[in-house]
């Protein structure tokens, strides 16, 4: 990892999946984003994007509002906002921001600053009552949310946001049309089910204490100590510096490894038709289960989420790790056994 997107689109994902993104794997996600606040913004200076998806793991990582470090990116991400509303003209990303600047509404120039970013979005709405494609769309219904704006006040051309995401889903359950690649649409449904949930990022993160690191007595030491918080921020090693994002905007979707979109700046793969980009993973096409029409998703909610949630949870873990173990022995089974039982079998039958 190089940008600090990297970074916080696997916390992330941790995060979503219970895990601790200090020390809940060998990597600590979150200590790199914080050294690559400047004092003013995060990452790279010409960029919003990696301020925008910083909000989403940092206040749930022990980091407060009044902080230095998140009341000053909330402030660099006013200055980037257009006059139109929208940040770097894009619909995703102004999407984006609705939700990552939402918790923060009492700020000075938030709320302000939210109704000129809905207008924004509603501008862009097709005659139709659709947007540019299902991403877009996706995003919208998300910021909704985060904002507690009522669907039913985005009615056009007799469609809400949601209905209008809904009419791109297929018969076979995924997103966008069967004319697409098959990536497009694995992304694309990806995109829509948090959507569909009225889940929005802040509520599909999962809070996390920042970890105290205690000097070990008498040998000039230090160690990490999970689950207590501090005001200050932790310096738990890292691997790798980052380095300067060179996209120009970013997404984030929820797969266990994790997350995004396209633009080709960034030297990585990165899903189509939308203009938020960061780091991707490809999501077999294979493991991607038939869901059912979007719009039962929000009637069948408590269920779905309580599933969706029980998912992947680092309570199973120890299973992947017997089941991995299980195929490595008897990988090594034939590997090593194979020729000694092929000499005796031989013998046997000279």
């Amino acid at each position: 990892m190089t940008a600090v997107t990297d970074y916080e689109r696997h916390a992330m994902a941790l995060m979503a999946l219970g895990i601790d993104p200090y020390i809940g794997t060998a990597t600590d996600y979150i200590t790199p984003i914080v050294e690559s606040f400047d004092g003013i913004q995060i990452g790279h200076p010409s960029l919003v994007n990696d301020d925008v998806f910083a909000l989403f793991p940092l206040p749930k990582a022990g980091y407060e509002s009044d902080s230095d470090i998140i009341s000053s990116t909330i402030a660099f991400i006013l200055t980037k906002q257009g006059a139109n509303g929208a940040w770097e003209e894009s619909v995703d990303l102004t999407a984006a921001a609705i939700q990552a600047l939402s918790p923060f509404s009492k700020v000075p120039g938030v709320a302000n600053a939210l109704v000129k970013a809905k207008g924004y979005l509603r501008e862009t709405r097709a005659l139709d009552g659709n947007w540019k494609n299902s991403f877009q769309m996706s995003w919208i219904v998300q910021a909704l949310h985060a904002s507690n704006e009522s669907l039913s006040s985005w009615i056009g051309n007799g469609k809400s946001p949601m209905s209008a995401l809904a009419s791109t889903q297929e018969g076979d359950g995924g997103v966008e049309s069967t004319t697409r690649t098959e990536q497009t649409r694995v992304w694309a449904t990806a995109y829509a089910i948090p959507a569909a949930l009225a889940k929005p990022w802040n509520d599909i993160l999962q809070s996390f204490p920042k970890p105290v690191i205690i000097a070990a007595s008498g040998t000039g030491g230090a160690s990490t100590v999970a689950g207590a918080a501090t005001s200050t921020a932790t310096t738990t090693a890292v691997t790798s510096e980052p380095e300067e994002n060179e996209s120009e905007t970013m997404s984030v979707i929820v797969e266990t490894e994790m997350m995004t979109n396209p633009v080709q700046q960034q030297a990585v793969s990165a899903p189509p038709h939308s203009s938020i980009a960061g780091a991707s993973t490809q999501a077999p096409a294979e493991s991607i289960v038939k869901p059912a029409p979007l719009e039962q998703a929000q009637e069948a909610l408590p269920e779905t989420a309580r599933q969706l949630a029980g998912a992947g949870t680092a309570n199973e873990v120890p299973l992947f790790f017997i089941m991995a173990l299980i195929l490595a022995l008897a990988a090594l089974f034939g590997a090593f056994g194979y020729p000694v039982l092929s000499r005796l079998i031989r013998r046997l039958f000279r």
